[in-house]
């Protein structure tokens, strides 16, 4: 974990880079305002151009980021096989999203968006080197309704 955390500045200096990432910017624990007892805590916020991913009726849209960096050996093959194209796009949920995304991290994905209410989640599966690749997350608003929802209904029932 300590690993990850030092690189994650790193690779977020390396997405200022990156051609349809219009700005990116470090973030710490990141609160609902209507439901401020809803909070996430993504390693940072980008700007992104989701047009020119392939997201029709997307512009310049705002995305949390979530960076994880690998450093066992096995994890570090599996994500070296995958590392091909500048971008991989999916919907929260589809195949490409299961491929993509390990099932440990798929909750944590979805849920900052929900949270922060954007409909994108950048995640970055980085080494101790760099990037070894990156998924743009569509959150349909489906989904989110469900989630928030759900998270609303729990945490209510937690709060007086």
């Amino acid at each position: 974990m300590m690993r990850g955390t030092l690189n994650e500045g790193n690779v977020l200096l390396n997405m200022r880079t990156w051609k349809w990432v219009d700005g990116v910017f470090e973030s710490g624990l990141l609160s609902n305002r209507e439901f401020p007892y809803l909070a996430c805590s993504s390693d940072g916020i980008a700007a992104i151009d989701a047009e020119s991913l392939g997201f029709d009726g997307f512009g310049h849209e705002i995305a949390c980021v979530e960076v994880k960096t690998a450093v066992a050996h096995s994890v570090l093959e599996e994500a070296l096989s995958l590392g091909q194209i500048d971008a991989y796009t999916c919907v929260a949920g589809d195949e490409m999203f299961s491929r993509l995304i390990p099932d440990s991290h798929k909750a944590q994905v979805v849920y900052q968006a929900v949270v922060i209410r954007a409909s994108f989640c950048v995640y970055v599966r980085a080494c101790e080197t760099g990037v070894v690749y990156k998924v743009v997350v569509y959150v349909p608003k489906s989904l989110s309704v469900t989630c928030w929802g759900y998270m609303v209904l729990q945490a209510g029932c937690c709060v007086q």
